[in-house]
C-alpha cells in the first residue's frame, strides 16, 4: 500500500522540524534553565541534603550514555 500524500508531507515536516530543533543550542540553553529552575533545587550533583535522587553517577546506575550527560552540561 503506497502513503497518500498528505500523510507522506506530514511526516516529512514533522521529521524535519524535529532535526531542526533537536540540533539547537537554544534548546539546550533552555533545557539547563528549566532544570535549574524546577528541578536543581530537589535534584543535586553531590551529597548535600536534596530531597530528590542524587544525579552524580547516573550513567552508571542507568546505564545511560555518557555523551548524552555530556551534552546536558552536568
Amino acid at each position: 500500500m503506497i502513503p497518500d500524500k498528505y500523510f507522506t508531507s506530514t511526516r516529512l515536516i514533522l521529521l524535519v522540524t524535529f532535526f531542526v530543533f533537536s540540533f539547537s543550542k537554544t534548546n539546550a540553553q533552555d533545557g539547563k534553565a528549566v532544570f535549574l529552575a524546577k528541578c536543581a533545587s530537589c535534584h543535586s550533583m553531590g551529597n548535600d541534603g536534596a530531597t530528590g535522587p542524587n544525579l552524580q553517577g547516573v550513567v552508571e546506575r542507568w546505564g545511560g550514555d555518557v555523551n548524552l550527560v555530556n551534552k546536558m552540561g552536568w
